[in-house]
């Protein structure tokens, strides 16, 4: 964007305040895309570390299982799978700090009851 292009907008109806306040929302959403794109490439870089180690854990101990790999580890893959085990061990440390003040009366099915609990305790 130029100078003649804020000329053009403005001279168009834009105002000015308009004008900072989109050219500040896409600085900052771009910043933001940036904080994303960095903590991509860091979970990648982790995630290939852990599946190379891997790789040469099982080559090393468990050649039989090593045979059936074919070595070529999709990194997207690994991400993918650690962002859910973390997301998994959150939801099981949560329920350290669960509380079961739900009552069931004898009409109550298992499910209420399940249903309920992980309800009180905000376990998704």
């Amino acid at each position: 964007m130029n100078s003649n292009d804020i000329q053009k907008m403005l001279a168009g109806g834009k105002s000015v305040d308009e004008l900072v306040a989109e050219f500040t929302k896409a600085v900052n959403d771009y910043n933001e895309q940036l904080k994303k794109d960095k903590v991509k490439e860091e979970k990648r870089n982790c995630a290939l570390t852990i599946a190379t180690a891997l790789d040469q854990y099982y080559a090393k101990f468990f050649p039989e299982v090593a045979e059936g790999l074919d070595g070529e580890t999709d990194v997207d893959e690994v991400v993918e799978l650690l962002d859910n085990l973390g997301n998994l061990m959150k939801e099981v440390k949560a329920l350290d700090k669960a509380t079961f003040p739900f009552k069931p009366d004898k009409k109550s099915s298992d499910k209420d009851i399940f249903t309920s609990f992980f309800e009180a305790n905000g376990i998704h």
